[in-house]
Order: C-alpha cells, then structure tokens, then sequence
C-alpha cells in the first residue's frame, strides 16, 4: 500500500511540473516567433505586418507568448498581448525592479542587432511577478521581441 501511495505522489508532481511548463513558452519558441514576425515585416510592409503581429488571437501569441514592436523612440507599434498599449510611448516604463527595460532594449538595440534582455514583469497567465528574458531583432526602426518567463530566477552568467 505504501508503494502505491509513493507511486501516486510521484505522478503528482510530475504532472504538476508538467503542466506549469505547458503554460510557459521556450527560447526557442520566443526566437521563431520573432523570426515570423521579422519575415512578415519585410514581406508584407510594416503597417499590414503590425495589425497581422497585434491579432489577439493570431499567430503571434501562444500561451504566455507574444510579441511586440517598438520603434527606436519608444513607441509600441505592435503587440499581440496588450492592443491598449499601441501608440504609447513606453521608453520610460519601469519593471518591478525599477529598471527602464525599453529604455535597456532600446539603446542595446543600436550597438548589437539582435540579443536577449532581462527584467521582471507580470507573467501574462498567472499574474505572478516573474523574470523575464526577451529576444529582439532589430529590423531598420523597429525592435521586434518576445519574451520568455523563467519558472524561477535565472542564472548569473
């Protein structure tokens, strides 16, 4: 009976993990979302590429996905997870931890053409205040990236 009962809590955990990772998108997964959105861009032209990238229920949000464009002034052009903040200027909006992280992205942005940022924000399913790492693309004015939320804090590197 003991066995059983080791058995059972066992799969409950497992299952527990594995749905708090279901709920939370990969690396690899914000990079090819960013890539998509880049080839739609380049394809399509910025302004039909920006309402296709800001579908609330297209191809640009998954699960805690989504991605967002910025210009180089600050102003969020497209974003799949929050249409109410298209038009706004977000280069002085601060994270939890008081970092102006557009700010970060965007003067990174002008030295390195693509790269990863960190900051902390809220997780856009759970509401909990987590880390976060964005990947970007600079592509002319505009910075397109998407961002993963880590189950915990990352890694000093």
């Amino acid at each position: 009976m003991k066995k059983i009962l080791i058995v059972i809590l066992i799969l409950a955990l497992t299952a527990g993990l594995v749905y708090a990772k279901a709920l939370r998108g990969t690396a690899p997964e914000a990079v090819k979302m960013v890539d998509k959105a880049v080839e739609l861009i380049v394809g399509e032209g910025p302004e039909k590429a920006f309402k296709q990238i800001s579908d609330p229920k297209g191809a640009f949000i998954d699960r805690d996905l989504y991605v967002f464009v910025v210009d180089m002034k600050g102003v969020i052009r497209a974003h799949s997870g929050d249409q109410s903040l298209i038009g706004k200027n977000m280069i002085d909006v601060r994270d939890m931890d008081g970092k102006a992280f557009i700010r970060d992205l965007i003067r990174q942005a002008r030295v390195k053409d693509s790269g990863w940022i960190d900051y902390k924000w809220p997780h856009p399913v759970t509401g909990e205040i987590t880390a976060q790492s964005r990947y970007y693309k600079k592509i002319g004015e505009f910075i397109v990236t998407c961002g993963i939320h880590y189950l915990q804090e990352p890694f000093e590197t």
